[in-house]
C-alpha cells in the first residue's frame, strides 16, 4: 500500500483495516497539535471527522498491510519519523522521495511542516537554496516491483504524472485499488477526467467519486458535468507565507515590503491606502520609484520603494486575485510610516495663563512638523501634585500627514514652586536626541502678610506706630488697616514692602482686631491681632449723692469699674477703710451707720484713682447747708442763695422777708429750686432789685419734701466803705516789692558777668600761649585741597570749639572778630571763620575788656568733640 501517511484522511484506512492500532483522525490530530505543536488539521478539516471510528469492532477488515510514504519535504518528513515511533509500527515505511512519471534529481519548493496546500512543482534550477530544496525523482513503476493492494495519490494537482509513472503497475493490475484527487490546479488544467478515467478503465479498472454524501459511480454514467476542475473541498487556496509588516522609515531610505505567495495562481496586486493599482506588469502610479520585486515562480511579490518621500506615507496591503482554480488572498495591512522629526518645541502656560497657589494651572508643551507624534516626558519639581497629563496629536493642515503632538500636563499651583523649573522632554523615533524646554514657573500667590511692629504695651489717648509687610506676585494693589469693619488708612503700594500706621488708640478700641489686609490679583489676605489698651478706670455706675436708710434696713452699695487692667476697689467709712469689692452691704443699719461712704477704684501705680461717694442718711424733712450772711449796697442788685443736701425730691419751695412770702415782684424774682450738676445739691435762689436801706435784714428759705418742711436764715447786710481803701493798699506794697526783687537781680548779674570776664580773659591767655607753641597745627587738607580750620564757630551754641585733638577750650567774640574782618577786606561769610594765614597766628582776635557783653562761654568740657 502506498500512502502519505500524515493525511489525515488516510488514517480512515487504518481504522478499518486495522482498529487494533486504535489510530484514527481525532487521535491523530491530538498527538500533532500537543507533541508536535502543528495546529494543522488538513484543508477540509478531517482531524475532527470520526471516520471509521464508530464503526462495531467486527465489522473491520483486519488485515495486514505495508504502508509506504513518500515526503520530499525535509520538514515533513521529521514529522513522519516522529509519527512512525509513536505508533510504533515496523510495517510504516517512511520514503524521501517524490512520485512522479519520471526519475531524476529536482528542485523542490521548501514548505512549512505539515502543509498540506504545499503543492509539489518542481524545477530545474538546482543552486536557489534560500527557497527550494534538492530532491530525488521517481516513478510508481520504477519503485514498485510486485502487485499492490492499494494505492492512494495526494499530490496537490501532480496525479496525473503520478498516474503516468505508474502505467506499468496499472497494466498488470498490481494495484486493486486506486485513489486519487481531482481538480483543477497544476497538471489538471491541461487533463481532463474524462481522459484518465477512459484510458484507465481499458485497462479494466471501474471509477467511483467519493463525495460528501456518499460514493457514485462514473464509469458507464458519465457526464460533462463531473468535469467540474474544483478542489475536493472547494476552491484552492493562494496563501500568503510572509506577510508585509508595518515598518518606520526614514525620509529619503529605501523600503522593501514583502509578500511571498504559496500556490500563486492570481496577478499581484499592491495596495495603498484603498487604490489598489500597483502591479508587475504596469506602471505603479506612474512613479519609477516604486517597483515589485522578486521572483515570481516562488510567489515572491515585494514592493520596493525607494528614496521614500512623505507621499509615500500610508497603509499598503498586498492582494492576489482570483482565478478559475483559486480564490483571492488578501495580506495583512501593513503601515508605512515615514519618519520626519520635529523641527521645534514650545513650552507654554494654557489660557488664562497664570498660576494662582492652591488652584490648577496647566502647562502646554507643543512640537511640530513631526511624523509620526512624538512622546513626551515631563519633569516637574518635587513634592508636586500633578492632576492630569493628556496628549493630542493633530494634522498641521488639513489633510496634512506631519503632526501637531501636544502634551498638556495639570498640576496645582504652590508656592514652593515659585522660580523652579519645569522641563517638557519630546522624543522622536527620527532622533537620536530629544528635543527639551525648559520654562521657570511663575506662581502668582496672594499676599503674605505680617504684622512685624506692634507695641508690647498700650496706654489709652497714646500714639503708636505699628508696621505691616506684605509679600505677594503680583505686587499689592492696596492695603488696608482697619479696626474691626472701621477703615483706618488705605495705602498705596510701597516699593519695599513696609506699611506703617501710626494710631492714637482709646478705650473703646480695647480688645478691637486691628487688621492689615493687603489685595492682589491672586486674592486677599490679612493678619489680624487683639488691641490690649490700658486705660484709666471709670465708673459705669455708682451710688447717688445720698443713700436713705431706715435703721433696721439692709443696706447694699455697689460700683461698676470698667478699666484695664480690672480695677482694685475699696470701701471706706468716713475716710476709714471697711472692705473691698464691687459691692459693700450692711445686713441691718444702725444709727451709726450713717456716715459718707466712699467707693475707691486704683489701677496698680498706672492711673489716678477714682473716688465715688454717697452719704447715708435716714429719711427725714430737707436739710439745709449753713447759709453766709450777704452783703450789698444800696441801690445795686444781690442774689440771695440757700442750698439744700440732695437726698430726697423738693415738693414746695418759698421765700418769707418780715413774715411775708414773697412772689415775684418789681422788687422781687424768685429762682426755683434747681439742681447744681457740678455737686450734690440743690439750689434755691432770690433776686433782690435796686437795694434800699429797708430790704436790710434776715430772709426765710422754706422747702417741703414728703417727710416735712424746713427752712433756713440767712442776712443781707449793708458793705462797709473801707474795703476800697484797703484794696488799694494792697496793690501799692505788691509793686513796691516786685521793685525791689528786680534791683536784686540787677545787680546780681552784674558781678556774674564781671566774674566771668575774668575767667574767660585768664583762659583765652593760656590759650594762645599753648597756640603759638603748636605753629604746625594750622595744616592743608591735601585730599580736599582745601585748609582745615583751627576753629569752628557753632551758630547755635555760640561756642568756637577747636579742632585739635585733645580739645581745648577756646572763647572767642564774634564782634570782634567781625571788625577785623573788615579791616583785613574779606568780604567772604564769617561763620564758619575763614583760615587766617599763617602770618597772622601771632595776632588772633580776643575780645576787649569793654566788650564783656559779647563773650561767649564753652560748653562743658566733657561734651567737647572735634569738628573738621
Amino acid at each position: 500500500m502506498l500512502v502519505p501517511i500524515k493525511d489525515i484522511q488516510s488514517q480512515k484506512g487504518l481504522s478499518l483495516w486495522m482498529p487494533h492500532l486504535g489510530i484514527n483522525g481525532i487521535i491523530l490530530g491530538e498527538f500533532l497539535r500537543q507533541n508536535l505543536k502543528l495546529k494543522d488539521c488538513g484543508i477540509c478539516n478531517e482531524c475532527i471527522e470520526a471516520g471509521f471510528i464508530n464503526f462495531k469492532r467486527d465489522e473491520r477488515v483486519h488485515t495486514a498491510i505495508e504502508i509506504h510514504a513518500f515526503e520530499p519535504q525535509p520538514s515533513t518528513y521529521q514529522v513522519l519519523t516522529k509519527m512512525k515511533r509513536w505508533m510504533n509500527s515496523s510495517f510504516l515505511h517512511i520514503h524521501k522521495v517524490v512520485l512522479s512519471n519520471q526519475s531524476e534529481i529536482r528542485a523542490l519548493r521548501k514548505c512549512p511542516a505539515g502543509f498540506e496546500q504545499c503543492a509539489l512543482p518542481t524545477t530545474s534550477n538546482l543552486s536557489n537554496t534560500k527557497y527550494y530544496t534538492n530532491t530525488v525523482v521517481t516513478s510508481l513503476d520504477k519503485f514498485v516491483d510486485e502487485r499492490n493492494t492499494y494505492q492512494k495519490i495526494e499530490t496537490e494537482g501532480f496525479d496525473p504524472l503520478v498516474i503516468q509513472g505508474a502505467e506499468n503497475i496499472l497494466n498488470r493490475h498490481q494495484v486493486r485499488l486506486f485513489l486519487f484527487e481531482y481538480h483543477g490546479i497544476h497538471m489538471w488544467r491541461t487533463t481532463t477526467l474524462y481522459h484518465v478515467i477512459n484510458d484507465l478503465g481499458h485497462k479494466g479498472y471501474l471509477f467511483y467519486k467519493i463525495g460528501q454524501t456518499g460514493i457514485f459511480r462514473l464509469t458507464g454514467c458519465w457526464s460533462s458535468s463531473f468535469e467540474i476542475k474544483r478542489w475536493r473541498c472547494g476552491e484552492y487556496l493562494q496563501t500568503i507565507l510572509v506577510q508585509p509588516k508595518s515598518v518606520e522609515v526614514p525620509l529619503g531610505k529605501t523600503v522593501v515590503l514583502d509578500c511571498t505567495v504559496f500556490n500563486q495562481y492570481g496577478e499581484i496586486a499592491w495596495c495603498k491606502d484603498g487604490h489598489c493599482t500597483m502591479g508587475r506588469e504596469r506602471p505603479l502610479y506612474f512613479i519609477p520609484r516604486y517597483e515589485v520585486i522578486g521572483d515570481k515562480q516562488a510567489g515572491i511579490n515585494s514592493l520596493k520603494i525607494r528614496d521614500v518621500n512623505l507621499d509615500d506615507d500610508g497603509i499598503y496591503q498586498c492582494q492576489i486575485g482570483r482565478t478559475i482554480e483559486a480564490r483571492e488572498v488578501l495580506s495583512n495591512f501593513a503601515n508605512l510610516t515615514v519618519l520626519i522629526p520635529p523641527n521645534q518645541i514650545s513650552l507654554t502656560y494654557v489660557p488664562p495663563g497664570i498660576a494662582i497657589s492652591g488652584k490648577e494651572f496647566k502647562l502646554k508643551c507643543e512640537v511640530l512638523n513631526a511624523r509620526p507624534s512624538a512622546t513626551f516626558t515631563w519633569q516637574i519639581p518635587t513634592n508636586t501634585h500633578i492632576v492630569n497629563i493628556s496628549q493630542l496629536n493633530e494634522p498641521m493642515t488639513t489633510n496634512s500627514k506631519l503632526l501637531a503632538s501636544i502634551s498638556i500636563i495639570t498640576l496645582v499651583a504652590d508656592i514652593s514652586q515659585h522660580g523652579q523649573e519645569i522641563t517638557c522632554e519630546a522624543a522622536h523615533v527620527a532622533l537620536n536626541k530629544s528635543l527639551t524646554s525648559t520654562a521657570i514657573i511663575a506662581i502668582d500667590y496672594q499676599p503674605v502678610v505680617k504684622i512685624v511692629l506692634k507695641p508690647t504695651k498700650m496706654y489709652e489717648d497714646k500714639d503708636y506706630w505699628f508696621e505691616c509687610t506684605a509679600e505677594s506676585r503680583p505686587p499689592i494693589t492696596e492695603l488696608v488697616w482697619k479696626t474691626n469693619d472701621t477703615i483706618l488708612q488705605r495705602i498705596s503700594p510701597i516699593p519695599d514692602g513696609r506699611y506703617p500706621l501710626h494710631l492714637t488708640v482709646t478705650r473703646q478700641m480695647h480688645n478691637q482686631h486691628l487688621s492689615c489686609s493687603a489685595l492682589n490679583s491672586a486674592g486677599i489676605a490679612e493678619d489680624v491681632m487683639v488691641l490690649n489698651i490700658n486705660y484709666s478706670p471709670t465708673f459705669k455706675s455708682f451710688p447717688s449723692p445720698y443713700t436713705l436708710a431706715r435703721v433696721g434696713d439692709l443696706l447694699m452699695l455697689s460700683c461698676d469699674v470698667d478699666s484695664n487692667p480690672p480695677a482694685n476697689i475699696l470701701w471706706t467709712k468716713n475716710g476709714e477703710f471697711v472692705g473691698g469689692g464691687s459691692q459693700y452691704q450692711i445686713p441691718e443699719v444702725h444709727e451709726n451707720d450713717y456716715a459718707v461712704y466712699a467707693c475707691i477704684a486704683t489701677v496698680g501705680g498706672q492711673f489716678t484713682k477714682i473716688v465715688a461717694s454717697t452719704k447715708v442718711v435716714a429719711p427725714g424733712p430737707p436739710r439745709f447747708y449753713p447759709p453766709q450772711p450777704v452783703l450789698a449796697s444800696r441801690g445795686s442788685e444781690v442774689m440771695l442763695k440757700c442750698q439744700l443736701e440732695k437726698h430726697i425730691e423738693l415738693t414746695n419751695s418759698f421765700w418769707i422777708f418780715k413774715n411775708v412770702t414773697l412772689i415775684n415782684t418789681m422788687k422781687y424774682t424768685v429762682v426755683p429750686v434747681r439742681d447744681i450738676k457740678t455737686i450734690p445739691r440743690y439750689e434755691m435762689g432770690l433776686i433782690i432789685h435796686n437795694v434800699q436801706k429797708n430790704d436790710f435784714g434776715e430772709y426765710e428759705c422754706h422747702v417741703t419734701n414728703q417727710y416735712g418742711t424746713e427752712y433756713a436764715r440767712l442776712r443781707l447786710e449793708k458793705r462797709s466803705s473801707h474795703l476800697l481803701m484797703q484794696i488799694a493798699i494792697y496793690f501799692i506794697l505788691l509793686v513796691l516789692l516786685s521793685l525791689i526783687l528786680f534791683s536784686s537781680y540787677l545787680c546780681c548779674h552784674h558781678a556774674f558777668q564781671v566774674d566771668q570776664k575774668r575767667i574767660t580773659l585768664g583762659r583765652m591767655r593760656r590759650v594762645q600761649t599753648w597756640l603759638q607753641s603748636k605753629p604746625s597745627m594750622w595744616i592743608h587738607n591735601l585730599t580736599a585741597a582745601e585748609k582745615i580750620p583751627l576753629t569752628v564757630y557753632d551758630v547755635n551754641s555760640g561756642v568756637t570749639r577747636t579742632t585739635l585733638d585733645p580739645p581745648v577750650d577756646i572763647i572767642e567774640c564774634y564782634v570782634t572778630m567781625m571788625d577785623e574782618q573788615k579791616r583785613q577786606n574779606f568780604n567772604r561769610p564769617l561763620l564758619p571763620p575763614p583760615l587766617p594765614p599763617p602770618i597772622l597766628i601771632d595776632r588772633m582776635p580776643f575780645c576787649n575788656d569793654d566788650q564783656s557783653e559779647q563773650i561767649y562761654e564753652t560748653a562743658d568740657p566733657t561734651s567737647w568733640h572735634i569738628d573738621v
